[in-house]
């Protein structure tokens, strides 16, 4: 185990909840907060690009009514083989497993349990490669059992047949030179229907909302390092696009930018690029970056709200709108970075950088020139 962090998902430190507020404002459709961790005992040295993986824990509402539709004894001892330490079997369906998203082993176990003639059993989709994915991201185990209300396993065939609980990873937003014993986190809440209509909400999410953990409560977590980093030389500038939450990071870059200026040091110019719903109510950290403006640490910011006009625009349009001054900072050492989403941003963004290489730098490979970037760390992407 590294030196300094001490701590793994088999241990975690537990970590108290310092702090939590809202980066919207008023009434928004999307719920997004600021929290602030404690991790003073923990003896962790982070750095600007690491994250916090969060494990956390299941609604305890909601594994009380699993235990009474299935007839369990909740201080049942459970040993999974990961700890090898006895727990009761309601802890364990807290902290230790994952009920909204069941294996396929779990749906195989519960056909040879209830009634083969049901229409409702006719209708699980085992073996069907198609139409899996769909049915495991709408079946939790809470589904399972209103559809199934006669089905009754034991404590350990229970467990037996649910995933663990995975750990959550988010990039830490502050600066270490700033906040040496804290760690600020930027979450957004999941929440979405299910195929029956029926609200559903991520878990890692609601545990770190006003619904689950309260301020002062702990949570518990270990650092994961990262290869998303500042620029080994702080007078290089940076070109920084991160939408929604993926701008927690470039919160701590930029703070560390400030903190090292204000120790005297010179550092580059940094642009940052923005994205969200509503200027008035998703504008996250606004008045930081004002004032980061108003000091001069934050050279450029320029922001794309996708709802507040007829036509969406997002941050790959401002992109292009800055292509000829964007080229001359790439060209002149510029790092550019990218967090947020994998599927489509990332793609995006990567899409109009590349063609503003090839109209405004005028290379006849930008791909080549790009791949040169990424092999010298001045093209980095922490996306998910």
């Amino acid at each position: 185990m590294e030196a300094g962090i001490p701590y793994d998902r088999h241990h975690p430190f537990e970590a108290t909840l310092l702090s939590r507020r809202s980066l919207c404002r008023g009434e928004t459709e999307r719920e997004a907060y600021h929290l602030v961790i404690d991790i003073r005992r923990s003896q962790w040295h982070y750095s600007c690009g690491d994250s916090l993986a969060i494990l956390p824990q299941n609604d305890p509402r909601c594994v009380s009514d699993l235990l009474q539709r299935l007839c369990l004894e909740p201080l049942t001892l459970i040993t999974l083989p990961s700890s090898g330490v006895p727990k009761p079997l309601r802890l364990v369906l807290e902290e230790e497993l994952c009920l909204n998203h069941l294996p396929k082993s779990f749906w195989e176990f519960l056909r040879r349990r209830v009634a083969k003639d049901g229409e409702l059993y006719r209708k699980i989709p085992v073996g069907e490669s198609e139409g899996w994915e769909n049915f495991l991201k709408n079946h939790t185990l809470a589904k399972a059992l209103e559809l199934f209300p006669d089905f009754r396993c034991t404590a350990q065939e229970l467990v037996e047949h649910l995933r663990p609980m995975l750990p959550r990873l988010y990039s830490i937003a502050s600066a270490p030179t700033l906040f040496p014993e804290e760690v600020h986190l930027a979450i957004v809440m999941v929440k979405y229907e299910d195929i029956y209509g029926e609200k559903r909400h991520g878990v890692a999410t609601r545990y770190l909302s006003p619904e689950g953990i309260p301020v002062g409560g702990r949570c518990r977590c270990f650092l994961v390092r990262s290869h998303f980093r500042l620029p080994e030389d702080i007078r290089r500038d940076m070109i920084l696009v991160g939408p929604g939450t993926g701008v927690a990071p470039f919160r701590g870059f930029i703070w560390e930018y400030a903190a090292q200026r204000e120790a005297g040091k010179e550092t580059g110019r940094t642009w940052l690029f923005f994205g969200s719903l509503r200027r008035h109510s998703h504008f996250y950290y606004q008045e930081e970056w004002e004032e980061l403006m108003a000091r001069g640490v934050l050279t450029h910011l320029d922001c794309a709200f996708s709802r507040d006009q007829a036509e969406k625009i997002y941050v790959q349009h401002r992109l292009l709108e800055h292509g000829p001054e964007l080229a001359r900072w790439i060209l002149g050492g510029a790092h550019f970075y990218i967090c947020g989403d994998a599927s489509h941003m990332a793609k995006d963004v990567e899409a109009a950088l590349l063609q503003i290489l090839s109209v405004h730098a005028h290379l006849s490979d930008p791909g080549d020139y790009l791949r040169t970037m990424r092999r010298e760390k001045r093209y980095q992407k922490d996306v998910y």
